[in-house]
C-alpha cells in the first residue's frame, strides 16, 4: 500500500495527495530565484512582511517543501531547496533577531536547519555556519520552549 504524503501511515485519499502534489508543483513554478524583494508571489499584506520569516515568508515555503522532500523524496526538490536556503542565507541577519518561532525571525534559522539535513548539502550547511546561523539556532533553543530544546539536542556541536 502506498505512503501518504500527508501523514505517517497509509495513503487514505489519493485525492488529498494529488491535491498536496498539485501545490508543490506551484510553489517550485512560482519560485523566483533572481527576485531581490521576495523568494515566491505574495498578496499585497504579505509584501510589508519580513521576506525571511516562517509565517509570511520564504522560510515557510522552505520548511514545506523540505517536510514534502523527506515524505516523498521528489527529485526536483534538493536543488529547489537550496536555491531557497541560499536565498534565505543571503538575507538572515545575526546580529538582531525578532523573538518569535513564526512571525519573528527565530524560525528562520529553524527551517534553513533542516532543509541542509534533510538534503545532506554540503555547501549549503556551510553556508550556514559561516553566516553564524548556528550559533543562532543555539541562543535560540537556550529558553523554555519544549520545541526549541528537542531541536538543541539535534543540532551539532
Amino acid at each position: 500500500m502506498a505512503q501518504s504524503v500527508c501523514g505517517t501511515g497509509p495513503a487514505q485519499d489519493d485525492g488529498v495527495d494529488k491535491a498536496v502534489a498539485g501545490l508543490v508543483d506551484h510553489l517550485i513554478g512560482s519560485t523566483t530565484p533572481a527576485d531581490d524583494g521576495r523568494l515566491w508571489p505574495v498578496s499585497t499584506a504579505a509584501e510589508e512582511t519580513d521576506p525571511c520569516t516562517l509565517q509570511q515568508g520564504s522560510a515557510g515555503v522552505l520548511a514545506v517543501l523540505t517536510r514534502y522532500y523527506e515524505l516523498s523524496g521528489d527529485p526536483r526538490l534538493p536543488e529547489v531547496i537550496s536555491t531557497a536556503g541560499h536565498w534565505i542565507a543571503r538575507r538572515t541577519g545575526t546580529s538582531s533577531v525578532r523573538p518569535g518561532l513564526h512571525f519573528g525571525g527565530r524560525g528562520t534559522p529553524w527551517a534553513l536547519y533542516d532543509a541542509g539535513r534533510a538534503t545532506d548539502a554540503a555547501p549549503f550547511q556551510q553556508t550556514c555556519e559561516c553566516s553564524g546561523i548556528l550559533t543562532l539556532l543555539r541562543t535560540v533553543c537556550v529558553g523554555r520552549r519544549l520545541d526549541g530544546l528537542l531541536l538543541f539536542s539535534e543540532l551539532p556541536s
